[in-house]
């Protein structure tokens, strides 16, 4: 970049630079003169004369060297170029004269010579001035000396030498108007370099915010340049049909042009529409040669144009406009020159065009949704930034209402994503059509929207307010002739009772979401201190829930399950609990949702395995009796596909024989789709793991799918145990189970054992296990041992 700046630069100072040439060369004649002088008239007198006088030699030789002196003081001294230039030029005349008139018995010789001398350095001073004195003063002084000295002339010579110098004057001045000629071509191009390198340099930072107002500065530069009193540049609408004044400059006064784009359409112009279809640039000279009929003739008339020049501005094979320039006081040709400096600014603007539509391009990406066409998160943040600093000023009520359909997976997976995109893109227009004037709506990524909602009055009308857009994106969609009903949930945050800046409003609004998904979905939420301080709590505990793991935190209880019909212990199940260095020991109901949600059960799941089977491998090397241990699984850990390499590899480690293991999975896992759970559970069987069924018939019951499962024991949930003895339906379930499981010849453990009679009902409906605190409470590794070794003497 510095390297191109560089370089124009560089292309700018070349008209200055082309001045300084031509000084120079006169400064180097200035120079020459005098010795060519002094040269030419010691030549005629040494080798064209005889008898010559020393002293006048000597004297004049003097006085050349006074005037070489006299030339380069004016030459180094005298500033002003104007009085340089008139101090030689009337020296060179009276020093002319002198030399003529001193050597006027030489005329034949010195006169031509130095008249020859003169005039070939006055052409190569660039001097038109000088030469036409030099030539007065040789044309007229020899007629002087023929009657002042008849006789001393030959009259032949005379004439002939006479003749030969009026050609040699002649040659001079048609050198002279060739060389001014080039010259001012060459300035000429220069200049118009010089303006194109201007306008490339400025053109380089142009952008979208400052294009118009470099686009009027080009126009003015090139006006000038070209003797126009105004110029527009006219964008063709996007069917190409019309136009429009993009921008325009006027000479003082001179008006605005509004006719050629109100009356004339591009295809009624003759001059536009020849210039779409052969894409080149055109000038009229004179309005009052256009052919009468073209309607542009009588418009262009009533602005007082009277010559136009119309380039067209070409985008990808394309005219996309026209830059016009019009005079208005006079009459103008448009030469070539004028014409190609105009087509260089059409094809600058083109770039510069298409450089503000690509940023225009990529503006739009950074701040919309490419899908829905919304505004995307970072301009609905940069809004409410704004909004919240305005609500300061003016003590505004600002809500920030955050929505989420309501199953949308399901649609994409049912469906496909394309349907799933067409109706984000159905929902944002409802969406768009029912927000209020001053009203703000975005995306915020999947099938997440946030409406910035101001000017509302109170709590009953945001509520409103609220209501009808969520009416409005729940609206049925209908598309390939199929209806789909939306539903979403939302939360309500309210500046500044919810936040006081725009990630606290934000997440308070996303808080309350949730919290409506959570109760049932399809409802309205208002963020309140209590939802905050829950989430804030249930950060902190995961958090700590992390540290938990890191520092063995973590500890293993045991209940024993009991066989009904001998009353001796037939296993165990692990049941965790966290020891908390401050809250004491807490419950799993207190963090395994916590943990399921975080993606903690995973690494907390192995934890829990392999703790099971080392502590169950060192009771048998204790001696104690061999027993199952049951271990409860979260459906989060069977996603992980090395799940059954995962307890091959611990049963190894810890050397223990999986038929003393027990995996407990609940109904969701059992009917979840996607995991291939029977094929898992197989392989399972295959490493000696029982299955068992917990909290059977409280959640997803179905019966030919748990046929197909390797399901070895089902546990009753402890709800049908509470009730088992004073409520008949509670009884008529357990009974129903208990009989389901002896048919699918299916072991039976109940679960929450807490009293005699229920023990006494269980063991009538023949159940085969129980478990719970009537029998024995969860305990610690020691005093299961503790209770194992007591069992094992009382047998």
């Amino acid at each position: 970049m510095s390297r191109l700046v560089s370089t124009i630069k560089n292309y700018i100072n070349a008209e200055s630079d082309c001045d300084s040439l031509v000084y120079e060369n006169r400064m180097m004649i200035d120079n020459v003169i005098p010795v060519c002088l002094v040269l030419a008239v010691f030549i005629s007198v040494f080798f064209m004369s005889e008898g010559f006088d020393v002293r006048q030699i000597a004297s004049n030789t003097g006085i050349f060297l006074l005037y070489a002196l006299f030339l380069y003081i004016v030459k180094e001294r005298v500033r002003s170029e104007r009085l340089k230039s008139r101090l030689l030029l009337v020296s060179y005349s009276l020093f002319l004269t002198f030399l003529v008139l001193s050597y006027y018995t030489l005329i034949g010789y010195v006169v031509w010579t130095i008249s020859a001398v003169f005039l070939i350095l006055s052409i190569g001073r660039n001097g038109r001035s000088m030469i036409i004195v030099t030539s007065a003063i040789i044309l007229l002084l020899p007629f002087y000396l023929w009657f002042r000295y008849p006789g001393t002339l030959n009259r032949v010579h005379f004439v002939s030498q006479y003749v030969a110098f009026i050609c040699l004057i002649t040659m001079a001045s048609v050198v002279k108007n060739i060389l001014d000629g080039r010259y001012r071509l060459v300035k000429q191009h220069l200049h118009e370099t010089n303006i194109i390198l201007k306008l490339s340099s400025e053109m380089i930072a142009v952008n979208s915010d400052s294009i118009r107002h470099k686009v009027r500065h080009f126009l003015e530069i090139i006006s000038m340049h070209c003797g126009a009193d105004r110029a527009n540049v006219f964008l063709l609408s996007t069917d190409g049909s019309q136009v429009n004044n993009y921008a325009e400059w006027c000479a003082p006064g001179i008006g605005s042009v509004n006719s050629m784009m109100t009356y004339i359409s591009v295809c009624e112009s003759l001059l536009w529409n020849k210039q779409k279809s052969e894409k080149i640039a055109i000038g009229i000279a004179d309005i009052d040669e256009l052919e009468p009929t073209p309607p542009e003739k009588k418009v262009l008339r009533s602005d007082g144009i009277k010559s136009i020049i119309s380039v067209p501005i070409i985008r990808s094979e394309k005219v996309c406009g026209f830059i016009t320039f019009h005079t208005v006081r006079r009459q103008n040709n448009w030469p070539p020159n004028q014409k190609r400096i105009m087509s260089v600014l059409a094809n600058m603007l083109s770039d510069a065009f298409f450089k503000i539509d690509k940023e225009k391009e990529i503006r739009h990406m950074a701040y919309y949704d490419t899908l829905t066409g919304l505004p995307n998160r970072f301009s609905f943040n940069t809004k409410l930034d704004d909004t919240i600093a305005n609500a300061d000023i003016h003590n505004n009520k600002i809500a920030v209402l955050f929505v989420d359909l309501d199953s949308f997976k399901s649609v994409n997976d049912t469906m496909g994503h394309e349907i799933g995109d067409v109706l984000l893109c159905r929902v944002s227009q409802n969406l768009i059509s029912a927000l209020g004037p001053n009203d703000f709506a975005a995306r915020f990524g999947g099938d997440e929207f946030v409406v910035l909602l101001t000017d509302f009055d109170g709590q009953d009308d945001l509520r409103q307010r609220t209501e009808a857009l969520m009416s409005a994106i729940c609206e049925p969609l209908v598309f390939n002739k199929r209806e789909f009903f939306v539903t979403a949930s939302s939360g309500i945050s309210v500046y500044p009772e919810d936040g006081a800046d725009r990630d606290t409003l934000i997440k308070s609004a996303d808080i309350a979401m949730y919290y409506s998904k959570g109760h049932g979905k399809n409802h309205i939420t208002l963020c309140s201190p209590e939802m905050k301080a829950a989430v804030e709590e249930k950060v902190h505990v995961t958090h700590m829930l992390y540290k938990a793991l890191q520092n063995n935190e973590l500890v293993l209880h045991y209940q024993p399950q009991v066989d009904l019909a001998t009353k001796q212990i037939v296993g165990v199940e692990a049941l965790i609990r966290w020891n908390h260095p401050e809250l004491g020991m807490l419950m799993p109901s207190y963090f395994i949702p916590l943990a399921e949600q975080s993606g903690l059960i995973v690494p907390m799941g192995k934890w829990i395995f392999e703790t099971a089977c080392r502590q169950n491998k060192l009771w048998q090397d204790m001696g104690l009796p061999p027993m199952r241990m049951a271990v409860n699984f979260s459906v989060e850990q069977f996603y992980n596909s090395n799940i059954v390499q995962m307890f091959k590899d611990i049963l190894s480690e810890t050397c223990l024989d999986g038929k003393y293991i027990e995996m407990e999975i609940t109904e969701s896992i059992a009917v979840k789709d996607g995991l291939n759970i029977q094929q898992i559970l197989a392989d399972l069987k295959t490493l000696g793991i029982s299955v068992s069924l917990d909290d059977f018939g409280t959640e997803y019951s179905s019966l030919a799918r748990i046929k197909q499962l390797p399901i070895d024991r089902l546990k009753m949930a402890m709800e049908f145990v509470n009730g088992i003895t004073a409520d008949s339906k509670d009884a008529a379930i357990a009974k129903v189970i208990l009989s389901l499981a002896q048919n699918l010849e299916l072991k039976v453990i109940a679960e929450g054992v807490e009293t005699k009679e229920q023990e006494a009902v269980l063991k009538n409906l023949k159940c085969d296990e129980v478990q719970g605190f009537y029998f024995h409470r969860p305990m610690p590794a020691e005093e299961i041992e503790k209770l194992l070794r007591e069992t094992a003497k009382v047998s």
